[in-house]
Formats: structure tokens, sequence, C-alpha cells
């Protein structure tokens, strides 16, 4: 049985896989990235919401916590079913197939209801699944460079970073007006007087390296936090490549020293 609607779906989910991809190129990296998780996860969320949440109601995501606690399967606050976003590619085509015949009225409205449904339940297991949950993640975005133009809201989020580091015992409490007071020192002498923190490109440069400025005596409390929250991981990319770099390398009859000493190799060159 024929599917007048085959291509129009297909154009729908490439939409959806247009919003999801570059994230997911992005973080496919060994590099640390977990500064610039939940801005772009927020950006994310949003252009899914845009789909079929009403403006209005999404407005009031203002904060990952706003955006977090917005209940998306309630219906009120979803858009008419006429109004649900299906991608501009496959709004043509619905267009193009109505006018011709091809499709009728009920079978535009079960493709927006099932395309409503299969957002409402993507954007809940993304808001389910990822870390944006915890709150060390969410207020991790003071350490994004491109953030730290604005003093208040930074010193705010390592606030509450230094209570999460303190409940978990990786940072005294004793040291923390010393760490906040480095931290605001570093905003007010380093980051608001350079325009390499506005202009930081996680796609091209690493964030570890950026921050050789705090190597310093002066902020060598904040650096040991920072060194910490550093190692903390956004994914499993390193792990993924390495079973990759192993098949590659796999050879019948090799020993075990061959494999590691292989994985050396290919390691040091990559």
């Amino acid at each position: 049985m024929s599917d007048n609607l085959l291509s129009v779906k297909l154009k729908a989910f490439h939409s959806i896989a247009k919003v999801l991809m570059p994230f997911l190129t992005k973080y496919q990296t060994d590099k640390p990235m977990l500064f610039f998780l939940p801005e772009d996860l927020k950006k994310i969320v949003n252009l899914l919401l845009q789909s079929f949440v009403l403006s209005k109601n999404l407005n009031t995501g203002t904060t990952l916590q706003k955006l977090l606690c917005l209940d998306i399967n309630n219906p009120k606050i979803h858009k008419p079913i006429e109004n649900i976003d299906l991608g501009f590619s496959a709004e043509k085509d619905v267009q193009s197939l109505h006018v011709l015949k091809k499709i009728y009225d009920r079978q535009i409205f079960d493709l927006r209801m099932d395309c409503k449904k299969f957002l409402i339940k993507l954007t809940m297991k993304m808001l389910e699944k990822s870390p944006l949950r915890y709150s060390t993640v969410r207020n991790l975005s003071c350490l994004d460079p491109r953030n730290m133009t604005d003093k208040k809201k930074c010193l705010n989020k390592m606030n509450h970073v230094l209570n999460s580091m303190i409940e978990a015992k990786h940072v005294d409490e004793n040291v923390c007006d010393e760490i906040l007071m480095e931290f605001e020192d570093y905003l007010d002498n380093v980051a608001l007087k350079h325009s390499d923190f506005s202009e930081f490109s996680p796609e091209n440069s690493r964030v570890e390296f950026f921050y050789e400025t705090m190597k310093t005596s002066k902020y060598r409390n904040l650096w040991k936090v920072v060194e910490m929250l550093l190692l903390l991981s956004h994914g499993q990319a390193t792990v993924e490549k390495g079973f990759s770099i192993n098949k590659k390398v796999e050879l019948e009859n090799m020993k075990e020293f061959s494999y590691v000493s292989q994985r050396l190799i290919c390691d040091c060159i990559n």
C-alpha cells in the first residue's frame, strides 16, 4: 500500500535531525566540553519546543531550571494541531499534495498529531537523560569564557558549584571565600579585559589551554577547582573512539603486548 505522505514524513524527520546533528557532531570529541553543555542543550530543547509549544508558555522557560519544570505533556500549552511545525520542506510538500487532492485534511491532521507526539517523546527523553537535571552541570556555564562578561551571574553560579563540591567532599568549605574572591578577581582583571573570552570557540580551541592564565599563585585555589571540573566527562566519545581504533589494529593471533603497543602508537599519532 503506497503512502502519499512518506516523503513528507521523511522531510519532517530530516528537519528534526538537522536540529540534533550539530550538537552530536560537536560533542563527539575528547575535549573538555561540559562547560558549554548547559547552553547548547537548552538551545536544542528550545528549538524542539518551538515546534509544538505556544510561544507565551515557552517564554516562561527563560532559565534552565524553569525549562525543566515546564510540563510539556500538558495540552494547554500546546499549539493548535494545524500550527504544529513540520519543517519548511515538509510544510511545502503538504500544501502541494493538498492542492492536488492527493491527501486530505484528516491525513494532515493525523500527520501533525503524530509529529507532535514524537516531538514530545523526544524532548522528554532528552530532558530525562540529560545531565541538566543536576545543579552542578547547569551552573558550570559560569566557566564558559563567552559567559564571563556577566560577572554577577557567573559568581552566583560558581557559588552553586562550590556548594555541590562541598557536599561531595571535593572542596573544603574554609577555602570557598578565597576561591570566590579569586574568581571575581579573574573576571575583573582577565576575562573582562580580553576580547578572547567573548570570541572563544569551543570547536576551534581547547578550554583547558585557554585557562592557562589561571595557573598562577594568584589564582591557585580557583585553579584547583577548575582543574577538577575539567576532568568531568561530557560523554563516551573517547571510549567509543577507542573501540574503533582497536578494530582497525586488530589482527589474528596478536598477543596482548602487541595490542597495547599498537594502541600507544595510534594514540600518539592522533
